[in-house]
């Protein structure tokens, strides 16, 4: 069953969010190599945090897994998971449409544009002979 404030998606986004996080914090922990005393006791608090952090991450995280384990809950997200591809593949159905049809606009106004232009072009032709032909007599 889905629980009331979040859905199952949004669950499965903490659940890699807060794993990614946890990581993230690992890699830079393995990063640091202090020397001096101070610095010493500054990353063991700062290590000491992160472990902290870790347990209500965990908490989150053994909370969706357990979750994920029920057969129902599983089956709920399957459900959840489809719907949401088929309304993506919805809306992208109707971008791809509208992309063509703003397309097919752009080419008619560009057609129409250089049409004119041509007519303008030709116009101004036709008053340029006239002004040469009125100056030339």
């Amino acid at each position: 069953k889905a629980p009331e404030n979040t859905s199952g998606m949004e669950e499965l986004l903490q659940m890699d969010s807060a794993i990614r996080k946890c990581l993230t914090d690992i890699e830079k922990a393995e990063k640091v190599h202090p020397k001096d005393p101070n610095s010493m006791t500054r990353e063991v608090s700062y290590k000491t945090n992160i472990i902290l952090d870790w347990q209500i991450h965990d908490k989150r995280i053994n909370e969706i897994e357990t979750k994920l384990n029920d057969k129902e809950y599983k089956n709920y997200l399957e459900w959840q998971a489809d719907n949401e591809i088929s309304i993506l593949n919805e809306e992208l159905k109707i971008k791809r449409e509208r992309q063509s049809k703003y397309h097919e606009e752009l080419q008619k106004q560009e057609k129409h544009q250089r049409m004119l232009k041509r007519n303008l072009d030709l116009k101004m032709n036709e008053r340029e002979r006239i002004i040469n032909k009125r100056s030339g007599d």
